[in-house]
């Protein structure tokens, strides 16, 4: 008995792609164009697409076309890779369990990896990650995010070996790759605008200088300053990097020269406000009443320093979650959208005073 007419349809293009002349995530000829290459009509064109879908061989995009799935794959390893700039501290283990509860639910288990935050041990890292190419997928936390990278070569040979490849909590600028983070931008405005709204109207900042995030909150505490109509000060404007961020009391001193006059300081995160309110202390500097301090990421501990810190929530486990559920559609359909933006929720503690009282 003659098979039927759409089963020709899926024999040639499975063996097309087979043969490699079409690779995973390509796309194939349209509807129209196969069927008159098969001199079917479009209803058996269909129902062989439909089918070949409806198994994960192939992906369908609305208004873009019919591509080749991730089942054409050669192999599969249930194993994804994660890199961190850091493991064992801070929301970091937060963030890793969201990612291991996920990926151990769907079979998958996870390989980390972390950089200190060195741009040459993310080099070592995905040297690694591509001579051994034993993974399905890639979730990873740039290194030094807002410098331009010496491992963008690196990163451009993962991309041409077709790994879903994902980011989070930062992308390098202009690289065009998912990512998953909060909007840091939105932070820095509205930590300047919740402050005014205490009556303080001198604000200063402390932010990273080799990280992007760093650079998108000091944007948005512009954008913030200018709203309430306070006066820019760029002399209270203090930048730290990833080397002294780990020992930052030797930059403290000169930056309270800077910031001398301000009733409020914003902080690039929880890790920096906790060390600086404990200079401050030291220099008999009373938190909140001489100074107000706002931190960012909403750390374990926030809620325990003396005074309990004003932060902002960093989604820590849920991140986590979305991003590993994120690298599985990314796997199952490599035309999936994965970027997403959190927003964070202000967490009023006893950090600010309200000058207005």
């Amino acid at each position: 008995m003659r098979k039927k007419k759409y089963q020709d349809v899926i024999d040639w293009l499975i063996n097309e792609i087979e043969n490699g002349n079409y690779a995973e995530g390509e796309k194939i000829p349209s509807e129209f164009e196969l069927a008159e290459k098969f001199n079917y009509s479009r209803q058996t064109i269909r129902r062989a697409t439909d089918e070949l879908v409806n198994n994960k061989y192939l992906s369908r995009i609305k208004g873009s076309g019919t591509y080749v799935g991730y089942r054409f794959r050669k192999k599969q390893y249930n194993t994804i890779a994660v890199v961190v700039t850091y493991v064992d501290n801070y929301i970091f283990p937060n963030t890793l369990k969201g990612l291991s509860d996920i990926l151990t639910a769907n079979g998958y288990s996870m390989s980390v990896y972390y950089t200190d935050d060195c741009v040459l041990k993310e080099r070592e890292n995905l040297k690694l990650l591509i001579a051994d190419n034993h993974i399905d997928g890639l979730i990873i936390e740039p290194t030094k995010s807002a410098l331009p990278s010496p491992n963008l070569d690196l990163y451009q040979k993962i991309i041409d070996m077709k790994l879903p490849m994902l980011f989070i909590n930062a992308i390098y600028p202009h690289f065009n790759s998912p990512c998953i983070r909060i909007n840091d931008q939105k932070i820095g405005e509205e930590s300047v605008n919740y402050l005014f709204q205490q009556g303080h109207k001198k604000i200063g900042c402390i932010f990273q200088a080799d990280d992007i995030q760093g650079h998108m909150r000091y944007k948005g505490f512009i954008k913030g300053l200018k709203k309430a109509n306070l006066k820019f000060n760029q002399k209270q404007i203090c930048w730290i990097d990833a080397v002294s961020y780990q020992n930052p009391n030797q930059l403290f001193s000169y930056f309270l020269s800077r910031l001398k006059g301000c009733t409020a300081v914003v902080c690039y995160n929880d890790f920096i406000a906790e060390k600086f309110i404990g200079f401050c202390k030291e220099q008999g500097i009373r938190i909140p009443e001489d100074l107000s301090i706002i931190g960012i990421d909403d750390a374990d501990y926030s809620a325990t320093l003396i005074p309990p810190l004003t932060t902002f929530r960093h989604p820590q486990y849920h991140l986590g979650e979305l991003a590993a559920k994120s690298i599985l559609k990314m796997i199952d359909n490599t035309n999936f959208d994965a970027n997403y933006i959190f927003q964070s929720q202000l967490i009023i503690r006893e950090s600010v005073i309200n000058r207005k009282d």
